[in-house]
């Protein structure tokens, strides 16, 4: 997902392969076009090693639900940001639509604009405050002459000679506050209208794929589709020899918060094969102290404070 669902101009591959590159230099054992469920059974993994850490991360973007989305023309942000790296895509001259708020709409939204596409315009159901996106790069977007509609959502998707042609969208109002404590959309009453689309990316949500077919084996999968991890565990789950987290177990974050749930797996691996082999926990050492001086030399003057027009 770093390398297929990150545009480059945010997370470059030198960068990438460098942190990679650290990790295999640790004597990590890298298998790649490998599928599990389908070139290994899930049951031989689970046979062959001592523990299975599940960090498969959340690679299917969700589908809008409308009539119309099978369409060509119309896919999943993720499955276009993993086509703009991998392929030769083009979006030269086309009118791109993209449904969502969050961090892969803004991406495929600025994608777009870098294959070409003449104009990029988001949709939203809510307000600029409520995208779940980045600031900054919310700001970035809009910059680049992204357009972003507010209070709108599609209601059906049109083409011609199985080609999207139409977004027809509804318009929306804030409604009582839901359980997320944001007030929830709801339709303003007013028509519908239409815009002219060449391509339409939806960014409404992200599914895992799970690597086992039928008995999950003991795992748990809650209903919203994620690994369950058992109660005052990190990454636990009910089968005592697997460990899951990232978005898989939490739903789509970003790359710290994946990055930061691998720090915890490893500490829960590592505590429970230390408790069954009878070996005390491992404690962290103490950070050393820090001697820093806080005095100033004698030949540092005061200095006004510069306002922003005398920097530039």
């Amino acid at each position: 997902m770093l390398r297929y669902a990150i545009p480059e101009y945010r997370l470059p591959d030198k960068v990438l392969e460098k942190e990679i590159d650290a990790i295999l230099n640790l004597g990590i054992d890298l298998r790649l076009s490998t599928r599990i469920g389908e070139d290994i059974p899930w049951a031989q993994l689970t046979d062959e090693y001592d523990m299975v850490c599940l960090t498969i991360g959340a690679q299917k973007s969700a589908p809008l639900g409308i009539p119309g989305e099978d369409l060509k023309g119309v896919q999943g942000a993720v499955e276009f940001l993993r086509e703009a790296r991998s392929m030769n895509v083009s979006c030269t001259g086309e009118k791109v639509a993209v449904i969502g708020g969050g961090d892969s709409a803004i991406d495929a939204a600025r994608t777009a604009l870098r294959l070409g596409a003449a104009q990029v315009e988001i949709l939203y159901r809510r307000l600029k405050e409520d995208m779940p996106a980045q600031a900054d790069e919310i700001e970035a977007a809009l910059e680049e002459g992204i357009g972003i509609r507010f209070l709108v959502a599609p209601v059906e998707i049109k083409g011609k000679n199985g080609k999207v042609t139409t977004l027809l969208c509804g318009n929306l109002e804030l409604g009582p506050y839901d359980k997320s404590g944001r007030r929830r959309p709801v339709s303003s009453g007013k028509d519908p209208f239409k815009l002219d689309v060449d391509r339409v990316l939806a960014a409404v949500g992200q599914s895992a794929e799970m690597p086992f077919r039928g008995s999950a084996h003991g795992i748990q999968i809650t209903s919203g589709g994620w690994i369950s991890v058992t109660e005052g565990s990190e990454s636990g789950t009910a089968n005592p020899n697997v460990f899951a987290g990232g978005d898989v177990k939490s739903g789509p974050a970003t790359v710290a918060r994946a990055i930061a749930a691998g720090f915890r797996i490893a500490e829960d691996i590592d505590r429970t094969v230390r408790n069954r082999n009878g070996e005390p926990e491992w404690m962290a050492p103490e950070d050393p102290p820090l001697d820093i001086s806080m005095s100033v030399p004698e030949d540092v003057g005061d200095v006004p404070q510069e306002t922003r027009s005398e920097i530039a």
